[in-house]
């Protein structure tokens, strides 16, 4: 049975923001990427949540649920500081440590955790060291499982400062009194497919036939299945070792809503751009596409398969046919979002044998080498020329659980 502890910075943009201003602690805060008026938060602290501001909350929005909210740009390059670390600590315990995200940690203490005095005594001394350490106003959820799974479930299920501990033995209760969706895996889309197979608690999902489950979502419905069982076979990566990305994907917040179609796919060119280029900087394809739209409460998302997709021609193509074939969206527009997923090594998809998509892979070649000398984005589609469009880089994600 193996001991795995999972580990989430409450807040952590917001602590740590607070953290280096003491002005600001204890008063309700948000975290921006920037100031325009279609900017929302990306992280809020402890305070703000219990007014109502959440992550992802639009400016306006949160300065309406609490007028005295402080606002403050986001400095990446501080998280990643403590992030690092904190990191440091966590390896203090295991070679185990498989960062999840920048407040994120894995730590499998199976078979060092004899030598610390237990799991839970581990548990509590990475608290303390994390706020005489690091930070004294920083905090974080913990739990502990006996896999990956079930210990991010433990964490999240008391915030802030929890710590929650899933008897092997009692897992099954402990599943059951969570939603679908508190699974991390299970969003809202796949929560919806799960429903309209008549499954809408976790109870339902692992006493769902198999086969069912595989029909409706191949290889993934067995693991859907073993998740309702409590089971996860996920290893924690050794440190030096890099879980390999399941999809990459970028997303942004438009700075104002917009109908126009010809505006849209300008939007989309761009983030598809800047996947492409973070496919062939991983040397990876891709055989899946998904494109999400948001306006105010309304979302609509689609994915299609493609035999590969390297580079941004690719991924635009498969993205517009989506947006006009099977979205059909005709409402204004206020977010965005590109992903591709089903990753395979680009060495081993077949080369094109149209054209126009040889001279689109070696336009992607050359560009990948002028972005290697002068930096990412020096070069960009002439039809984005003059468009005030901001990099969405740092917005993007990679998912790996």
């Amino acid at each position: 049975m193996r001991t795995i502890i999972h580990l989430d910075i409450n807040s952590c943009f917001a602590s740590c923001e607070q953290q280096d201003h003491p002005d600001w602690r204890g008063k309700p805060l948000g975290v921006v990427q920037d100031s325009g008026k279609r900017s929302v938060i990306i992280s809020s602290s402890i305070e703000a949540k219990m007014m109502g501001v959440a992550t992802g909350c639009p400016i306006w929005e949160a300065k309406r649920l609490c007028p005295s909210i402080i606002l403050t740009p986001a400095r990446f390059a501080r998280y990643a500081h403590y992030s690092r670390l904190f990191r440091q600590i966590c390896h203090h315990y295991s070679d185990q440590v498989e960062v999840f995200s920048i407040d994120e940690l894995f730590i499998d203490i199976t078979d060092t955790h004899h030598l610390f005095g237990g799991p839970i005594h581990i548990a509590y001394e990475l608290k303390y060291r994390l706020r005489i350490e690091v930070g004294d106003w920083l905090r974080v959820s913990i739990g502990i499982a006996p896999n990956k799974m079930l210990a991010k479930l433990a964490s999240g299920s008391q915030k802030p400062d929890g710590l929650v501990v899933v008897d092997p033995k009692k897992r099954l209760e402990f599943l059951d009194i969570h939603p679908l969706w508190h699974i991390c895996g299970i969003g809202s889309r796949i929560e919806a497919r799960l429903h309209r197979l008549g499954i809408y608690t976790i109870k339902q999902l692992r006493q769902a036939p198999v086969a069912a489950l595989e029909r409706e979502f191949g290889v993934l419905g067995r693991v859907y299945w073993q998740w309702g069982w409590g089971e996860d076979y996920d290893p924690v990566a050794k440190a030096g070792e890099v879980p390999p990305d399941k999809s990459y994907g970028n997303q942004m917040a438009l700075p104002a809503d917009t109908k126009s179609e010809s505006e849209t796919k300008t939007i989309l060119l761009w983030l598809c751009w800047q996947v492409a280029a973070r496919l062939r900087s991983h040397g990876a394809s891709a055989r899946v596409v998904w494109l999400g739209l948001r306006h105010a409460d309304s979302w609509a998302g689609a994915q299609k398969a493609t035999p590969s997709a390297t580079t941004a021609y690719d991924l635009y193509r498969t993205t517009c046919y989506i947006y006009q074939q099977k979205l059909k969206w005709d409402g204004p527009i206020r977010f965005a979002a590109v992903g591709a997923g089903h990753l395979t090594s680009s060495k081993n998809i077949t080369l094109p044998l149209d054209p126009w998509e040889q001279k689109q892979a070696q336009i992607a070649t050359a560009w990948d080498k002028i972005s290697d000398r002068y930096g990412v984005f020096t070069l960009r589609p002439a039809s984005l020329t003059g468009k005030n469009l901001k990099q969405a880089i740092l917005n993007g994600f990679s998912k790996k659980f």
